[in-house]
C-alpha cells in the first residue's frame, strides 16, 4: 500500500529519503540505485517544504506492474515554471541542489504537471528499467483527518497477462472501515480462479460479519474491460481518441441486507485506454479537462490531481488509474 508524508521540514524531508531508501531495498534495487533513491526524495521533498504549501509524498511499491519505487510529491501551489525546473542547479537553498532536470535522469521515469494551485510530481526507480509492462497503474489515497487506518482500500491480481482490479470503501470511516476493507480484500486473495460476478458474492458473505462496503471488481484482458461495482464507486473509461465514458454502480451495501442483484459491464479496452477509479471521498462532478491527458502522463499524476482537487475534507478518499501500455510484457509478480 502507500504511505504519506506531510513534509513541513526538514526532519520530514530526511525521513522521506530514509523510507524511499527502505523501500528500493525492499525491491532489490543496489546499493548504488538506492543512494540515488535515497538523494532524489530529500531534493524532492526539500522542495516541497521551501517552495510550496501543503507539500506531501506519497510512496508505495510498484508491483504487481513491476519491482521497483514510486515517489509522489504534491502540493497546493503557488505551481513551479516546469522548463525554468528542470535545469540542472536550479533547487532551494538547502536542498542537494540536484534540480528537476537531474532527478529525471536518474530516475528510470518522471512525470510533472503545474498549474497555478499546484505541482505534482511523479518519479520512478525500476529494478528492471528495460522490461515494459503492458499495464501501468497509478494511486493516490489519504485517510479521513487524523486516521491512521482508511476505510478504503485497494488491491491488484495479475496472472497470466490478465489483471483484476479491485476497489473498495468501507462505510464510514476509522478502524471498523478499515476492517471492512481488509475483510473484502484478503477475500480476493482466494478467488482468483473463479469468475466476477462470483469474486463478488463471496464478497457479500464475507462481509456479513463487516459494517459493510462498496467495491469495484474490473477483469482485464483480450484488450477489453469487464467491470461490476456496487455502491458509490466512481469509474470512468477515457479512450486513445479522448472520448470518455462512465460506468454506472449498483447501489447497495455488500454485506448488508439481501444480495444486490449483479450486473457485469464489458467495454473495449484497447491501447493506450485508461480506467479512472475513485471512492466517494472525491467528488463525481470533475471534468476531464481538469487532468489533461491522461495517457499522456504517468497514472499517477492523474490519480493525484483528482485527490488534490476534488477531494471531501472528511471522508477516507483514493483514486486508482489503469492504463493500457502500446506494448509490453504482462507482470513481474503479484506482489
Amino acid at each position: 500500500m502507500q504511505r504519506r508524508i506531510a513534509v513541513f521540514g526538514r526532519s520530514d524531508a530526511r525521513e522521506v529519503s530514509r523510507y524511499a531508501s527502505e523501500l528500493g531495498r525492499r525491491e532489490g534495487l543496489s546499493e548504488a540505485r538506492c543512494a540515488e533513491l535515497e538523494l532524489v526524495a530529500l531534493e524532492l521533498a526539500t522542495n516541497l517544504y521551501r517552495h510550496a504549501e501543503d507539500g506531501a509524498v506519497l510512496l508505495r511499491r510498484t508491483r504487481p506492474e513491476r519491482r521497483g519505487v514510486e515517489l509522489l510529491g504534491m502540493d497546493r501551489g503557488p505551481g513551479t515554471q516546469v522548463a525554468r525546473a528542470m535545469r540542472d542547479g536550479f533547487s532551494t537553498k538547502g536542498s542537494a541542489g540536484l534540480g528537476l532536470g537531474t532527478i529525471r535522469r536518474l530516475s528510470d521515469a518522471f512525470a510533472m504537471r503545474s498549474a497555478p494551485n499546484g505541482t505534482v510530481a511523479v518519479v520512478r526507480f525500476h529494478l528492471h528499467p528495460e522490461r515494459t509492462p503492458s499495464f501501468r497503474l497509478g494511486v493516490a489515497e489519504m485517510p479521513f483527518p487524523g486516521e491512521q487506518l482508511s476505510g478504503d482500500g485497494w488491491a491488484v491480481r495479475a496472472r497470466g497477462g490478465r489483471w483484476r482490479v479491485a476497489l473498495v470503501d468501507g462505510l464510514g470511516h476509522g478502524p471498523q472501515a478499515h476492517l471492512a476493507t481488509k475483510t473484502l480484500l484478503e477475500t480476493l486473495r482466494e478467488c482468483d480462479d473463479l469468475g466476477i460476478e462470483d469474486v463478488v458474492a463471496r464478497w457479500h458473505d464475507a462481509a456479513q460479519s463487516t459494517r459493510g462496503a462498496g467495491a469495484l471488481l474490473a477483469d482485464f484482458g483480450a484488450n477489453r474491460v469487464s467491470v461490476v461495482s456496487v455502491g458509490n464507486i466512481g469509474c470512468r473509461i477515457h479512450a486513445g481518441d479522448g472520448q470518455t465514458k462512465g460506468l454506472a454502480a449498483i447501489p447497495g451495501t455488500l454485506g448488508a441486507g439481501p444480495m444486490p442483484r449483479l450486473v457485469v459491464t464489458s467495454e473495449p479496452f484497447p491501447p493506450e485506454s485508461t480506467l479512472i477509479l475513485h471512492t466517494d471521498g472525491i467528488r463525481a462532478r470533475w471534468r476531464a479537462d481538469d487532468l489533461g491527458d491522461p495517457s499522456g502522463g504517468l497514472p499517477s499524476l492523474t490519480a493525484a490531481t483528482l485527490l488534490r482537487d476534488h477531494r471531501r475534507e472528511r471522508d477516507d478518499a483514493t483514486c486508482l488509474v489503469v492504463e493500457q501500455r502500446p506494448t509490453g510484457d504482462s507482470h513481474e509478480s503479484d506482489g
